[in-house]
């Protein structure tokens, strides 16, 4: 099992002639996924900026045939240090709005659930896409060249 942790971007390319990847931002968000099932389970809290989080709850509710996901995870202090996962073939298994947050000082969230089979993208260098621990876990953000 391969974890991810402090996801802060998600973006997603339906697999269609022309299509324009959406991409939404985090304010946390966790994910896993697990080689021999091919499932990938992610949970992320998204900023709801209006426009651009009703697309993706759209593209997402409309069970495309086949996306391409991409899992941006914060590798350090500054938001623009990002680890970025791809998965092909994406196929959805399930998709839930679980719930919104309305914070005091910052923006508002809506809670998402999306389990999918998937495919990781190896990197252009020939490396593995993600990194793998003795243990089948890694800590942290794997990471893609």
């Amino acid at each position: 099992m391969i974890r991810f942790h402090n996801i802060a971007l998600i973006s997603v390319t339906p697999n269609a002639p022309g299509a324009i990847s959406l991409s939404v931002r985090c304010i946390s968000g966790r994910a896993k996924w697990v080689p021999e099932s091919h499932t990938l389970s992610l949970h992320a809290d998204v900023v709801d900026d209006g426009v651009v989080s009703e697309k993706f709850t759209a593209l997402l509710s409309s069970k495309q045939a086949a996306f391409v996901l991409e899992v941006g995870c914060q590798t350090g202090v500054s938001p623009a240090e990002l680890s970025v996962s791809r998965f092909r073939h994406c196929t959805q298994e399930a998709f839930e709005v679980r719930s919104g947050t309305v914070r005091p000082r910052g923006p508002l969230t809506i809670r998402y659930f999306l389990r999918a089979q998937a495919e990781p993208v190896a990197p252009p260098n020939g490396g593995s896409a993600t990194r793998l621990g003795n243990s089948g876990a890694t800590e942290g953000p794997p990471s893609v060249s």
